[in-house]
């Protein structure tokens, strides 16, 4: 590796677990001495903490001879690690390291100081998950582990009772997303109207059961993943890639299912594999380079493509440019 007069780093040690992070702290110290100038960047308040559990304070004591905050592109404060041990501190915690959305966040909404009335609503999260936002409560039934239900628990008004029952017992959630969906549908429809399940893939093959989950995520990551193929795009890489994902979804038609909670797995991967297909399919269509859709053998932008793509179908997929709908402004003129 070269020596560099200057190098910046990213946030070098987040998501890593403690004895990694260790070596990159004397990797970062080592490289100092030897004449390269190191500066370490960390988001604002949302990610005082790294994954560990370690205080990224301890990590700028550790490594930075400086310390600056900075806010909007301009500098705050400055000065040593312990100087400025207060202001650091004071961002707050009222997320608790709850990793709300996936995230390793401490404040939850990385403002300074705000939403320190709202922290008791991080404090339920469902288990084995990151999530701690609670609006998706509304579209579940909560039980008990007898199966019988939790009545008046939701999102709104029905949180204390959740928290209540699991000082003593779990709570189970069943989610109605589908049959939600279906009421929302008929609804809007004529009275009456009959409503029918449509989802297929995953949940109601047409043959044997004979294609697992976790083969088919395997055959969709192996299209999508390589940089060659879906970021460094050339024509004769998505190509070949959709092909195999066209193969894979009719596996996935015919043999892939599940029950119980499995069955969301299931689901799970073959949305992965529609989603896959309606990427290259639509990927293929755009013969340019425009914003992060790159195509090594269209390199520039195609003024006569300035417009989104519409993609979808299932059994069938099909990308189509997006129909541009003029209005007459007052002038008399025309805008798209």
């Amino acid at each position: 590796m070269h020596r560099p007069r200057l190098l910046i780093l990213d946030e070098p040690t987040a998501g890593v677990d403690v004895e990694l992070r260790s070596e990159i702290w004397l990797v970062v110290k080592g490289l100092n001495p030897a004449g390269t100038t190191v500066l370490l960047t960390r988001l604002p308040h949302s990610r005082l903490r790294s994954s560990g559990g370690t205080p990224i304070l301890e990590e700028a004591e550790t490594l930075c001879d400086e310390i600056a905050l900075l806010r909007a592109g301009r500098i705050v404060d400055r000065g040593s690690a312990p100087s400025l041990r207060a202001v650091v501190l004071a961002a707050g915690a009222c997320a608790f390291q709850s990793k709300t959305l996936g995230c390793d966040v401490n404040t939850g909404d990385g403002a300074l100081l705000s939403g320190m009335e709202f922290s008791n609503a991080y404090a339920i999260a469902p288990k084995g998950t990151s999530l701690t936002k609670t609006a998706y409560y509304s579209w579940a039934t909560f039980y008990r582990a007898d199966g019988s239900v939790l009545e008046g628990a939701a999102s709104k008004g029905g949180r204390s009772l959740i928290a209540r029952t699991l000082l003593t017992e779990p709570v189970y959630a069943r989610f109605w997303a589908g049959r939600g969906a279906a009421t929302f549908a008929a609804g809007r429809g004529r009275p009456g109207r009959a409503v029918r399940p449509v989802g297929t893939a995953g949940l109601r093959p047409t043959g044997a059961v004979n294609v697992g989950h976790r083969e088919v995520v395997t055959a969709v990551q192996r299209e999508v993943l390589p940089y060659d193929r879906n970021y460094l795009q050339h024509a004769d890489r998505p190509e070949p890639a959709l092909r195999s994902l066209h193969e894979t979804w009719s596996a996935v038609r015919e043999g892939l299912g599940a029950s119980g909670e499995a069955l969301f797995r299931a689901r799970e991967a073959a949305a992965m594999v529609a989603h896959g297909r309606w990427m290259y399919h639509a990927a293929l269509q755009r013969t340019e380079s425009r914003g992060m859709h790159k195509r090594a053998d269209r390199p520039v932008q195609d003024p006569a493509q300035h417009h989104r793509l519409l993609t979808g179908g299932l059994d069938e997929v099909w990308s189509r440019p997006e129909a541009v709908q003029r209005q007459t402004v007052a002038s008399g003129g025309r805008v798209a």
